[in-house]
């Protein structure tokens, strides 16, 4: 075991965490390396004074307060969906109008152009497949990527 492995391990070593192969792999290092032994004195006075170390009284209300303001916080959260509708509510009536025309029109256009080579029968039985090639993502818009593939 060399020093950044042996390092690594010391403080779960300290804590009696390691089980017992590890830790006579440690051990056998610290035996054979100065400098590993001072980190491990280093870390047994980090916890000494760590003990030591007056723990301050947690206040009697403490839970009551965190358990209340979640449940203000669970109830006042909005789901992903009243984002998405926030988002519409700024346009106007006229500008939604014509955003939901314009992706029905591409509906259709996708349909009327490539819908039909690769939905036919005669497409599948040739053995063509669809191959995943990369994602878009520019805001709310994703766009996936695929080719066919023979």
């Amino acid at each position: 075991m060399d020093c950044r492995n042996a390092s690594g391990r010391l403080g779960r070593y300290l804590d009696n965490e390691l089980p017992p192969e590890e830790r006579d792999l440690v051990e056998t290092h610290l035996f054979a390396c100065q400098r590993c032994g001072e980190e491990l004195a280093t870390l047994r006075g980090v916890s000494k004074a760590l003990q030591s170390v007056a723990v301050p009284p947690v206040p009697e209300q403490l839970a009551a307060k965190v358990m209340e303001r979640a449940a203000r916080e669970r109830a006042s959260a909005t789901s992903p969906f009243q984002d998405i509708f926030r988002f519409w509510s700024n346009w106007s009536l006229q500008m939604r109008l014509a955003a939901g025309a314009v992706t029905l029109a591409a509906c259709f256009l996708g349909l009327i152009i490539g819908g039909s080579s690769l939905s036919s029968p005669s497409a599948a039985q040739r053995g063509d497949e669809l191959r995943w090639v990369g994602l878009s993502s520019r805001g709310p818009i994703a766009t996936a990527y695929i080719e066919r593939s023979r």
